[in-house]
Protein backbone atom coordinates (compact mmCIF):
# COMPACT_ATOMS: atom_id res chain seq x y z
CA UNK A 1 0.00 0.00 0.00
CA UNK A 2 1.49 3.40 -1.00
CA UNK A 3 2.14 6.07 1.61
CA UNK A 4 -0.79 8.30 0.67
CA UNK A 5 -3.15 5.32 0.68
CA UNK A 6 -1.84 4.40 4.12
CA UNK A 7 -2.48 7.92 5.36
CA UNK A 8 -5.95 8.22 3.82
CA UNK A 9 -7.11 4.66 4.35
CA UNK A 10 -9.34 5.52 7.35
CA UNK A 11 -11.18 8.14 5.27
CA UNK A 12 -11.09 7.01 1.65
CA UNK A 13 -11.73 3.54 0.27
CA UNK A 14 -9.16 2.41 -2.32
CA UNK A 15 -9.08 -0.57 -4.60
CA UNK A 16 -5.96 -2.63 -4.03
CA UNK A 17 -3.73 -2.89 -7.15
CA UNK A 18 -3.40 -6.15 -8.99
CA UNK A 19 -0.40 -8.34 -8.05
CA UNK A 20 2.77 -6.98 -9.65
CA UNK A 21 1.23 -3.50 -10.24
CA UNK A 22 3.46 -0.80 -8.72
CA UNK A 23 2.27 2.49 -7.28
CA UNK A 24 3.35 5.66 -9.08
CA UNK A 25 4.03 7.62 -5.87
CA UNK A 26 7.64 8.89 -5.83
CA UNK A 27 10.08 8.35 -3.01
CA UNK A 28 12.43 11.02 -1.73
CA UNK A 29 14.96 8.27 -0.96
CA UNK A 30 15.56 7.64 -4.64
CA UNK A 31 17.79 10.46 -6.00
CA UNK A 32 17.53 11.24 -9.68
CA UNK A 33 20.66 11.29 -11.90
CA UNK A 34 21.85 14.76 -12.84
CA UNK A 35 22.10 15.73 -16.49
CA UNK A 36 22.13 19.03 -18.34
CA UNK A 37 18.91 20.68 -19.45
CA UNK A 38 17.90 19.41 -22.91
CA UNK A 39 19.27 21.56 -25.74
CA UNK A 40 18.68 21.68 -29.47
CA UNK A 41 19.98 18.12 -29.78
CA UNK A 42 16.99 16.75 -27.89
CA UNK A 43 15.64 13.68 -29.55
CA UNK A 44 12.87 14.14 -32.07
CA UNK A 45 10.09 11.69 -32.82
CA UNK A 46 11.01 9.40 -35.69
CA UNK A 47 9.60 10.58 -38.98
CA UNK A 48 7.01 8.25 -40.35
CA UNK A 49 4.33 8.18 -42.96
CA UNK A 50 1.41 10.22 -41.58
CA UNK A 51 -1.64 8.27 -40.58
CA UNK A 52 -4.91 9.00 -42.32
CA UNK A 53 -6.71 8.84 -38.98
CA UNK A 54 -6.81 11.44 -36.21
CA UNK A 55 -5.33 9.00 -33.69
CA UNK A 56 -2.59 10.78 -31.72
CA UNK A 57 -1.74 7.75 -29.58
CA UNK A 58 1.78 7.16 -30.93
CA UNK A 59 2.72 10.82 -30.69
CA UNK A 60 1.18 11.13 -27.24
CA UNK A 61 3.43 8.27 -26.12
CA UNK A 62 6.43 10.29 -27.30
CA UNK A 63 5.51 13.22 -25.08
CA UNK A 64 4.72 10.93 -22.16
CA UNK A 65 8.22 9.44 -22.48
CA UNK A 66 9.71 12.92 -22.84
CA UNK A 67 8.23 13.91 -19.49
CA UNK A 68 9.15 10.58 -17.90
CA UNK A 69 12.80 10.87 -18.98
CA UNK A 70 13.04 14.48 -17.83
CA UNK A 71 11.48 13.55 -14.50
CA UNK A 72 14.08 10.84 -13.95
CA UNK A 73 17.21 12.57 -15.27
CA UNK A 74 16.84 16.36 -15.24
CA UNK A 75 17.90 18.01 -11.94
CA UNK A 76 15.15 20.59 -12.35
CA UNK A 77 12.64 17.89 -11.53
CA UNK A 78 14.37 16.33 -8.54
CA UNK A 79 11.97 15.43 -5.76
CA UNK A 80 8.20 15.52 -5.97
CA UNK A 81 6.82 17.70 -8.75
CA UNK A 82 3.78 18.15 -10.96
CA UNK A 83 4.24 14.73 -12.59
CA UNK A 84 3.99 12.89 -9.28
CA UNK A 85 1.07 15.12 -8.35
CA UNK A 86 -0.81 14.10 -11.50
CA UNK A 87 0.10 10.44 -10.96
CA UNK A 88 -1.27 10.71 -7.43
CA UNK A 89 -4.50 12.24 -8.71
CA UNK A 90 -4.90 9.26 -11.03
CA UNK A 91 -4.73 6.95 -8.04
CA UNK A 92 -7.46 9.01 -6.39
CA UNK A 93 -10.00 8.39 -9.16
CA UNK A 94 -12.36 6.97 -6.57
CA UNK A 95 -12.90 10.57 -5.39
CA UNK A 96 -15.48 12.01 -7.82
CA UNK A 97 -15.08 15.70 -6.97
CA UNK A 98 -12.12 17.27 -8.79
CA UNK A 99 -11.48 19.96 -6.17
CA UNK A 100 -11.44 17.39 -3.38
CA UNK A 101 -9.18 15.14 -5.44
CA UNK A 102 -6.68 17.97 -6.03
CA UNK A 103 -6.63 19.03 -2.38
CA UNK A 104 -6.30 15.44 -1.19
CA UNK A 105 -3.40 14.71 -3.56
CA UNK A 106 -1.66 17.92 -2.48
CA UNK A 107 -2.12 17.20 1.21
CA UNK A 108 -0.67 13.72 0.74
CA UNK A 109 2.36 14.97 -1.21
CA UNK A 110 3.06 17.83 1.21
CA UNK A 111 4.62 15.16 3.39
CA UNK A 112 7.28 14.74 0.67
CA UNK A 113 8.08 18.46 0.69
CA UNK A 114 6.11 19.58 -2.36
CA UNK A 115 4.67 23.09 -2.48
CA UNK A 116 2.18 24.84 -4.71
CA UNK A 117 5.02 26.92 -6.19
CA UNK A 118 6.96 23.72 -6.94
CA UNK A 119 3.96 22.26 -8.76
CA UNK A 120 3.45 25.42 -10.82
CA UNK A 121 7.13 25.95 -11.64
CA UNK A 122 7.81 22.34 -12.65
CA UNK A 123 4.61 22.33 -14.68
CA UNK A 124 5.94 25.33 -16.63
CA UNK A 125 9.28 23.58 -17.14
CA UNK A 126 7.54 20.53 -18.60
CA UNK A 127 5.57 22.85 -20.87
CA UNK A 128 8.86 24.39 -22.06
CA UNK A 129 10.16 20.92 -22.95
CA UNK A 130 7.01 20.22 -24.95
CA UNK A 131 7.19 23.61 -26.69
CA UNK A 132 10.82 22.87 -27.59
CA UNK A 133 9.75 19.66 -29.32
CA UNK A 134 6.80 21.37 -31.00
CA UNK A 135 9.15 24.02 -32.39
CA UNK A 136 11.59 21.35 -33.57
CA UNK A 137 8.92 19.47 -35.50
CA UNK A 138 8.55 22.38 -37.93
CA UNK A 139 11.94 21.68 -39.50
CA UNK A 140 11.27 17.96 -39.78
CA UNK A 141 7.79 18.64 -41.14
CA UNK A 142 9.13 21.08 -43.75
CA UNK A 143 11.74 18.59 -44.99
CA UNK A 144 9.30 15.69 -45.14
CA UNK A 145 6.66 17.91 -46.75
CA UNK A 146 9.22 18.87 -49.39
CA UNK A 147 10.11 15.21 -50.03
CA UNK A 148 6.61 13.76 -49.91
CA UNK A 149 4.55 16.61 -51.35
CA UNK A 150 6.45 19.38 -53.10
CA UNK A 151 8.79 17.13 -55.11
CA UNK A 152 5.86 14.97 -56.24
CA UNK A 153 3.86 18.09 -57.12
CA UNK A 154 6.80 19.23 -59.26
CA UNK A 155 6.87 15.80 -60.92
CA UNK A 156 3.14 16.05 -61.59
CA UNK A 157 3.63 19.49 -63.12
CA UNK A 158 6.48 18.21 -65.29
CA UNK A 159 4.37 15.26 -66.46
CA UNK A 160 1.48 17.62 -67.19
CA UNK A 161 3.83 19.73 -69.32
CA UNK A 162 4.97 16.58 -71.12
CA UNK A 163 1.34 15.70 -71.81
CA UNK A 164 0.67 19.23 -73.07
CA UNK A 165 3.70 19.01 -75.36
CA UNK A 166 2.59 15.59 -76.60
CA UNK A 167 -0.93 16.90 -77.16
CA UNK A 168 0.49 19.77 -79.21
CA UNK A 169 2.57 17.29 -81.19
CA UNK A 170 -0.44 15.04 -81.69
CA UNK A 171 -2.49 18.01 -82.88
CA UNK A 172 0.27 18.94 -85.32
CA UNK A 173 0.42 15.34 -86.59
CA UNK A 174 -3.36 15.29 -86.99
CA UNK A 175 -3.09 18.46 -89.04
CA UNK A 176 -0.35 16.91 -91.16
CA UNK A 177 -2.53 13.84 -91.70
CA UNK A 178 -5.44 16.07 -92.70
CA UNK A 179 -3.26 17.98 -95.16
CA UNK A 180 -1.81 14.77 -96.60
CA UNK A 181 -5.27 13.24 -96.89
CA UNK A 182 -6.45 16.28 -98.80
CA UNK A 183 -3.41 16.07 -101.07
CA UNK A 184 -4.00 12.35 -101.61
CA UNK A 185 -7.62 12.98 -102.50
CA UNK A 186 -6.68 15.71 -104.95
CA UNK A 187 -3.90 13.60 -106.45
CA UNK A 188 -6.19 10.59 -106.87
CA UNK A 189 -8.80 12.73 -108.57
CA UNK A 190 -6.24 14.39 -110.82
CA UNK A 191 -4.51 11.12 -111.73
CA UNK A 192 -7.80 9.36 -112.44
CA UNK A 193 -8.97 12.26 -114.58
CA UNK A 194 -5.67 12.35 -116.48
CA UNK A 195 -5.83 8.61 -117.00
CA UNK A 196 -9.37 8.78 -118.37
CA UNK A 197 -8.55 11.74 -120.61
CA UNK A 198 -5.46 9.96 -121.90
CA UNK A 199 -7.43 6.80 -122.72
CA UNK A 200 -10.20 8.84 -124.35
CA UNK A 201 -7.74 10.81 -126.46
CA UNK A 202 -5.98 7.60 -127.52
CA UNK A 203 -9.23 5.89 -128.43
CA UNK A 204 -10.32 8.93 -130.43
CA UNK A 205 -7.05 9.03 -132.35
CA UNK A 206 -7.19 5.29 -132.91
CA UNK A 207 -10.73 5.59 -134.27
CA UNK A 208 -9.66 8.37 -136.60
CA UNK A 209 -6.83 6.26 -138.02
CA UNK A 210 -9.07 3.19 -138.32
CA UNK A 211 -11.61 5.30 -140.18
CA UNK A 212 -8.95 6.51 -142.62
CA UNK A 213 -7.73 2.97 -143.20
CA UNK A 214 -11.26 1.82 -143.95
CA UNK A 215 -11.72 4.64 -146.42
CA UNK A 216 -8.48 3.78 -148.21
CA UNK A 217 -9.50 0.17 -148.51
CA UNK A 218 -12.90 1.19 -149.73
CA UNK A 219 -11.96 3.78 -152.31
CA UNK A 220 -8.60 2.64 -153.61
Amino acid sequence: MSIFKYILNPFVEFKEPEPGQASSLPSNNQPKPVISTPDNTASKPAESTPSKTNDTGNFRSFFEKLIEDANEKNPIFQGTDIKEFIDTKVELDSIPDEATKIKTAFNVLKRTGVTKDKLLSTGQEYIKLIEHELAGIEGAFSQQYKNDVQLKEEQIQAKAQEIAALNDKISAIHQEISNLSQQVSQSKEQLTNNKNQFILAGQQKKSELESELNKINQYL
